[in-house]
Formats: structure tokens, sequence, C-alpha cells
């Protein structure tokens, strides 16, 4: 319990420093005063996921993948909780390829959820990105001459992941699901020479919410992704 404390305490005292170096910052760059710049946590709050208003529907693989593997409620369930910040937290790594992956399979003639099933295959574990990543992602040309369910194997085999295919087919398609379903924050990747404050001012978003958002300050580097902030008014 002490250490906890402590734990806390120190943790506290760094998003503390944080703000103070935010608030000299302002100054230097000429923003009026300090006043008001010690910002609670609300200064940040953001409003709950919201659906999108324009969902793709599903497409021929994904239906294939419904029919054959029905039950998703445990995957669904672990994206639920803590508010699908995992998702979040997911989409954060994902979508600075999702693009291109996206393009090259529908060049290809392959259905869009292929771009995911790609990147997922990634994936050793598909509820975390930390848990090894692997490096390529681009269309693996296995994939032309293969129906949904051989494709999803294919993945799974792929990822190397100690999940049943079942279990895994579950989380990526739940995940692919959400992806499409949910209004995600924009992604950023970061390019030579820019700061949290250039990169604020390019979304016009708050430094401090940007940074308290990431867990970032002067630590940014070029290839990182943040997310951007959007604030409650």
């Amino acid at each position: 319990m002490v250490l906890a404390f402590f734990h806390l305490s120190g943790f506290a005292n760094r998003l503390r420093l944080r703000r103070i170096a935010m608030c000299v910052l302002h100054v230097g760059i000429g923003m009026s005063t300090c006043e008001g710049q010690v910002e609670t946590e609300l200064d940040c709050k953001e409003p709950p996921l919201a659906f999108r208003t324009d969902i793709r529907s599903p497409d021929a693989w994904e239906m294939a993948w419904e029919a054959r593997w029905p039950d998703v409620s445990s995957a669904l369930e672990a994206w639920r909780n803590d508010q699908f910040q995992l998702l979040v937290k997911m989409w954060k790594q994902a979508a600075p390829s999702l693009q291109g992956l996206k393009r090259e399979a529908l060049d290809a003639g392959m259905p869009e959820s292929a771009a995911y099933l790609i990147w997922w295959s990634t994936l050793k574990n598909p509820f975390d990105t930390e848990s090894g990543m692997r490096e390529a992602k681009v269309l693996d040309h296995a994939l032309l001459s293969l129906q949904a369910e051989d494709a999803m194997a294919w993945g799974h085999a792929q990822s190397q992941s100690s999940l049943s295919l079942a279990e895994w087919a579950g989380a990526m398609r739940t995940g692919l699901r959400l992806f499409e379903n949910f209004d995600l924050p924009e992604v950023h990747v970061v390019r030579e020479g820019e700061t949290v404050y250039s990169i604020a001012r390019t979304w016009n978003v708050s430094p401090h919410c940007l940074s308290a958002k990431n867990d970032v300050w002067d630590d940014i580097q070029p290839g990182m992704t943040l997310l951007i902030p959007h604030p409650l008014d």
C-alpha cells in the first residue's frame, strides 16, 4: 500500500512538472501568462467514443467469418473493458499502415477486410501490441488465392499466436468491426524537427492535452505515432 502511494505520488509529481514546463513554454513563446495553466485532468476530458456516420457494411470475407465463428462475446467484452481504451491503443499502432494496406487489397481485387487481417497477422497477441509484432506490413500474395476461412487461418498462423484459431478469429473480427464502427481519433506520425507544440498547432489542439493523451513531452522522436485529442468544449 505504501509503495503504491509513493508510486502514485511520483506519477503526480511528473505530471505537475510537465504542466510547469508547459507554462514556461507558453510564456517563452509570448502567450499571455501562466494564469490558469496548472490545469486539472478535467481540462482534457474527452467524450466517449461515438459511432461513425459512414459505417462500411461487412464485406464477403467478414460475412463468411461471422458464419464460421459466430461466438465473439468474450472478444467483445475484452474490447469493452476500460471504455475501449485498449481498442484506441491498437488503433494508434494500426492507423499509419492501414490506409496503404487497404489500397493494396482493393487494387488486388480483395475485400477491404483483408487489410485488417494482414495487420492483425503481425501480432502475436491480438489484444496487446507490445507482446510482439512482426515488421512486415505488406500484402502477402499468398492471400490472393485464398477464401475467407483459409485467409483467417493464414493470418492466425502468421501471427504465431498462442490463442486458438477460434479465439484469434473472434478477436480479429470484433476489432475490425469496432475500428470500422467507431469515430476513432486521428493519428499523427511524428516527422523530423516536429515538437509537441508544433504538432498541437498543426491540429489546433492544446499542447497540454496532446502531451497528456500520449504521455510525452520533449521525448518525441520521428516515426512515433500520437493520438490527437478532442476535449469536451
